[in-house]
């Protein structure tokens, strides 16, 4: 078995905003292939869900990041 040397680098995932680590690699953005996925390829569904927790004034737990970007933009 052999020794690998690659550095661990503590990312912050782009989708969920969970801390992970990802090794050899600083430019990973995503903790996982369900995260990216969730991220790429927003559904309706998922639009809905986040609206319906926001009228109820409770915090969604993951919101896409074009979302968040047009949300706290300044136009």
């Amino acid at each position: 078995m052999g020794k690998t040397n690659k550095k661990a680098y503590i990312l912050q995932c782009e989708y969920c905003g969970k801390k992970y680590k990802s090794l050899g690699t600083k430019n990973r953005k995503y903790c996982s292939h369900d995260c990216y996925i969730r991220d790429r390829l927003w559904r309706e569904e998922d639009a809905v869900k986040n609206v319906k927790m926001i009228l109820k004034r409770e915090k969604p737990k993951y919101i896409q990041k074009w979302l968040k970007n047009l949300l706290l933009s300044k136009v």
